[in-house]
């Protein structure tokens, strides 16, 4: 599953390297020193070191060529390789992530600098996951192969073609319960960067056009994911997920989402099945099942997505947090008039600071 999503995110940037192949690249190196975030209980070892990281990334500042990119105030596209620790390198080792990013500007004052808000999202192969005989400890992570999101706040100024940074960050490491034990790795770090600038001014003309929306539409799709038992070694199971939704365009890069969700999660089924002795399949099926109303905000950038949702349950044979958190990653890969139709996504699924699933869904937005 984690290396499926590569390859999609791998997609992903090579349409954002189509679109800005023309355009001058910008380098910026950065490093940071932080502490984990100890959000779990689980967690058997200390973390009492400074965690670093290296973040050396190509950058690509948008103009008009991409039509959205005037609603975000004209934002950066970046690749980024990323050497950071956790805290207890014993333990938890270290990882190598690889992620493309967005910068958007919060405000731009040429005098005074600018403040930007920063989101990542990739791959992350982390030196010392879970063992149950060689790191029986690291109860954060349970594989090699994970998923990395980074959030960023950024103020830096312009000084002879240079662009001077401070910033603060969280960074999140898990696998989205593909494999166990997962609690994911959160740490949050402060740091200085530094950007080669070119002067060399884009296109912008604030305009708008080639960008076109309708106030309401709908969309239904499906969704696949994978989650394990919670103790290790425990077996791999499927959830299936239907959802509907119907969509109010706030703005051309803007959607609102009211939605309605089925999830059988076959993790449960066995569960039920197995350890409470229930024969009836069909009545460790309805176990399994929970149906879910949902609210989105999801951000368009050209054919590119994200969004972040928040849910609770209508109805479910078990006990849970009520609450539960999603976030996703678009692409739309045959689209229509109204820059919507059939797409491809991955979803991350949580209660609280717990993961509960990774998954990729197919659908279409009328």
């Amino acid at each position: 599953m984690i290396k499926s999503i590569a390859i999609f995110l791998s997609v992903l940037f090579c349409w954002t390297s189509e679109s800005l192949v023309s355009q001058t690249t910008q380098f910026q190196i950065e490093t940071g020193l932080g502490r984990l975030i100890r959000h779990s209980d689980q967690f058997l070892f200390n973390s009492n070191e400074w965690t670093h990281s290296l973040d050396f990334s190509a950058r690509w500042e948008t103009d008009d060529r991409q039509p959205w990119a005037n609603f975000y105030g004209y934002p950066n596209i970046g690749l980024h390789f990323r050497y950071h620790t956790f805290g207890n390198q014993s333990i938890l080792g270290h990882a190598l992530s690889a992620y493309p990013s967005i910068e958007m500007p919060i405000f731009k004052k040429p005098k005074f600098g600018q403040l930007d808000l920063f989101i990542g999202i990739g791959v992350a192969r982390v030196s010392r996951p879970y063992h149950w005989h060689r790191n029986p400890l690291n109860t954060g992570i349970g594989s090699k192969w994970n998923n990395i999101t980074r959030l960023k706040l950024q103020f830096s100024r312009l000084y002879r073609n240079w662009r001077w940074g401070i910033y603060s960050d969280i960074t999140h490491v898990s696998n989205g319960r593909v494999s166990s034990p997962n609690s994911g790795l959160n740490t949050a770090e402060f740091g200085l960067s530094l950007t080669r600038s070119s002067k060399a001014p884009g296109l912008k003309s604030g305009l708008s056009a080639g960008f076109g929306f309708r106030n309401w539409s709908f969309e239904m799709y499906g969704m696949l994911a994978g989650t394990s038992q919670r103790e290790y070694p425990g077996p791999k199971f499927p959830v299936y997920v239907a959802k509907v939704a119907l969509i109010r365009s706030l703005t051309p890069v803007q959607r609102l989402h009211f939605g309605l969700e089925r999830e059988r999660n076959m993790e449960r089924a066995h569960f039920y099945r197995g350890m409470l002795g229930i024969v009836s399949r069909s009545e460790a099926l309805q176990f399994a099942t929970s149906y879910l109303i949902y609210i989105a905000d999801e951000f368009v950038f050209g054919p590119i997505s994200f969004g972040v949702v928040a849910g609770t349950y209508l109805q479910t044979e078990i006990e849970t947090f009520p609450i539960y958190n999603q976030l996703f990653l678009r692409y739309y890969f045959l689209r229509n008039n109204f820059n919507s139709g059939t797409f491809l996504a991955v979803y991350l699924k949580s209660h609280l600071a717990t993961a509960q699933y990774l998954g990729m869904g197919l659908g279409y937005q009328w």
